[in-house]
């Protein structure tokens, strides 16, 4: 009975898919291993040895697949510092969120404004009553205003006066106020 030996480095593996990564042509040798020119489905063009794909552990893609695993694991839920989305103790003591487009804004005043449907100002601040700055339930917080006349004359009092009125007259916690200044 005769064997056949096959000469591996032979092999034409043009157009077969390994993992992301599609076979175009050899483009050449690096000691005994053929180059290959691979095309990953993300667009990206590699030159690999064929061992590289075909052996234990073979190359899956270009490097986008790792790139894409690791920012998977490194962000939201797989996040290792992740708190349930409910993010990160600033320098001040208040919680921010640490993930997504939240990134970075105070948990309070997301609260504050997602329960009245507003958006606050730079100039309006939200305070824990109870002073506890990790107690971002609703009726802990209440919303200061730190916008102030530039003068302390009665005209300016009262024209400052007529601009919160106008400023709050339609946010939901206030408005009945100005409806019913007595209450």
């Amino acid at each position: 009975m005769e064997t056949t030996k096959v000469n591996r480095t032979q092999i034409d593996i043009t157009g077969i898919k390994f993992g992301r990564l599609t076979a175009i042509k050899k483009v050449g040798k690096s000691g005994s291993h053929n180059l290959w020119l691979m095309k990953c489905d993300c667009g990206n063009e590699v030159i690999l040895k064929r061992v590289q794909v075909t052996k234990n552990n073979p190359t899956k893609s270009c490097g986008c697949l790792k790139k894409e695993t690791l920012s998977k694991l490194s962000s939201g839920e797989n996040h290792y510092n992740w708190k349930n989305g409910e993010g990160t103790i600033n320098g001040k003591g208040y919680r921010e969120y640490k993930h997504g487009e939240l990134r970075g804004v105070r948990v309070h005043r997301y609260v504050y404004e997602q329960h009245y449907g507003i958006t606050l100002t730079p100039n309006q601040n939200i305070h824990h009553i109870n002073g506890d700055r990790l107690d971002n339930r609703i009726e802990n917080l209440e919303l200061w205003d730190t916008s102030q006349p530039s003068g302390q004359r009665v005209e300016d009092k009262i024209s400052f006066y007529f601009e919160l009125v106008e400023k709050y007259k339609d946010h939901p916690q206030y408005k009945y106020l100005i409806k019913n200044p007595t209450r």
